[in-house]
C-alpha cells in the first residue's frame, strides 16, 4: 500500500475555517483528493474522506460572512476537481455507510455552491434519485431523506430530480408499512408542481382512505393547499374529492376534521355548480353536528364555511334555510358568548 496514505493524519482543526489559512485547506482537499482517487485506498480511508470532506461544510448560521465565503470556495474547487466524480461513484456502493457518507457529501455541496448545474451535469442527482430504487432499505431511507432536503432547500434542483416514476414510486412506497413519512413528504414537494396535479389527486383522495391517522393528517393537509388553487379544485371535483372531504369533515381527529372543512371552504369560492355539487354531497347533514363540535376552532370554521356556501345567494341561503336545525344552531351560537363565530 501506499505509504503515503498510511501516514495520513485525517484530523481537521478550526484552521480550516480560516478565510485566510489557505494552504491549511488545500492540504486538507489534497489529502482527501490523493484518497478517494488512489486505488490503494482501502473503504475505511475513503469513508473517513468523505465524513471529513462533508463536514468542511458545517457553518453555523452565527459564523461570518467570510467563514461561509470561504466554505462556498472550497465546494466550487471540489466541484470543479476529480473529487465530485469520485464521491459520485460511490452512491453505487453496496455498503450503506460510504453511500450515506457520499450522499451526504453531495447535499452539502449542493447547499454550499451556487455550481448546482455542473453537480447535475456529472449526474449527482441522477444517483441519489437512484438510491431510492436501492435493495438495500438503509439506502432507500438515506436516497428519501437527502432528496427531500434538496428538494425543500433548492427548489430549482426539483425539474432535474423530480419526474412521474419518481412520483409513482413515492405512492408505491406510502403503501408500504416502511418509509410512509419519508415519501408523503417527497410528494407534498411534488404536489407543488401543476404538472403533477393531474396523477397525484386521484392517488391522494385514495390514500386519505388508509387506516393511518398519520397518512391521513398529511394527506388532508396536502389537499388543504390544493383547493386553494383553481385548477387543483376542478380536479378534486371530478375525481370524487368532495365525498372524500364531507367524510372527513365528521372524523374524530380534530385536526383532520378542520382541514377538511377548510377545504369545503375553499372549494366554495367556485361556480355555482360547484356550490349545487357541494349541497349534494351531504355536507348539510353534517353542519349541525360540526356547530355543536367542542372545539372552537372547527365551530369558527364551519361558520365561515356557511358564509362562503351562502355568498349573497338567496338560493343558497334557501338551500341552508330548508335543513332542520342549521339555523337554530346559527342563531343559539349568536346568543351565546361565542357570537364572534357567526358575526
Amino acid at each position: 500500500m501506499n505509504t503515503k496514505l498510511k501516514s495520513i493524519s485525517f484530523k481537521m482543526t478550526p484552521k480550516l475555517c480560516n478565510p485566510d489559512d489557505n494552504d491549511h485547506a488545500s492540504i486538507s482537499i489534497t489529502t482527501i483528493k490523493t484518497i478517494l482517487l488512489s486505488k490503494d485506498s482501502n473503504g475505511s480511508q475513503k469513508l473517513c474522506a468523505l465524513n471529513k470532506l462533508a463536514r468542511m461544510f458545517k457553518v453555523g448560521s452565527s459564523e461570518p460572512a467570510s467563514s461561509r465565503k470561504r466554505l462556498a470556495s472550497i465546494a466550487d474547487h471540489v466541484v470543479d476537481s476529480p473529487i465530485l466524480p469520485a464521491v459520485i461513484e460511490l452512491l453505487k456502493c453496496k455498503t450503506i455507510q460510504m453511500i450515506s457518507a457520499a450522499a451526504m457529501v453531495v447535499a452539502k455541496l449542493l447547499t454550499a455552491t451556487d455550481n448546482v448545474e455542473r453537480i447535475v451535469e456529472l449526474g449527482a442527482v441522477a444517483g441519489m434519485v437512484d438510491m431510492i430504487y436501492s435493495d438495500i432499505i438503509e439506502a432507500r431511507t438515506c436516497g428519501i431523506k437527502i432528496l427531500y432536503i434538496i428538494l425543500s432547500d433548492r427548489p430549482h434542483l426539483r425539474k432535474h430530480a423530480l419526474n412521474r416514476k419518481l412520483m409513482d414510486e413515492m405512492f408505491r412506497i406510502v403503501k408500504s408499512p416502511i418509509h410512509a413519512d419519508l415519501a408523503l413528504n417527497v410528494i407534498e414537494i411534488g404536489c407543488q408542481e401543476p404538472e403533477y396535479w393531474i396523477t397525484a389527486i386521484p392517488e391522494l383522495i385514495c390514500l386519505s382512505k388508509k387506516e393511518d391517522h398519520g397518512v391521513q393528517r398529511k394527506v388532508i393537509v396536502m389537499m388543504s393547499k390544493l383547493c386553494r388553487n383553481k385548477g387543483c379544485a376542478q380536479i378534486i371535483v371530478e375525481n370524487g374529492g368532495l365525498s372524500l372531504l364531507v367524510d372527513m369533515a365528521g372524523h374524530d381527529n380534530g385536526e383532520i376534521a378542520l382541514h377538511a372543512i377548510t377545504s369545503l371552504s375553499s372549494l366554495a369560492t367556485g361556480s355555482d355548480e360547484r356550490i349545487q355539487a357541494i349541497f349534494k354531497s351531504g355536507i348539510m347533514v353534517k353542519v349541525p353536528i360540526l356547530l355543536d363540535h367542542h372545539k372552537k376552532n372547527i365551530r369558527k370554521e364551519t361558520c365561515n364555511a356557511l358564509f362562503k356556501f351562502i355568498d349573497g345567494s338567496l338560493e343558497r341561503i334557501g338551500c341552508i334555510m330548508f335543513t332542520d336545525t342549521t339555523m337554530e344552531k346559527v342563531i343559539h351560537l349568536l346568543n351565546s358568548d361565542h357570537y364572534w363565530l357567526v358575526r
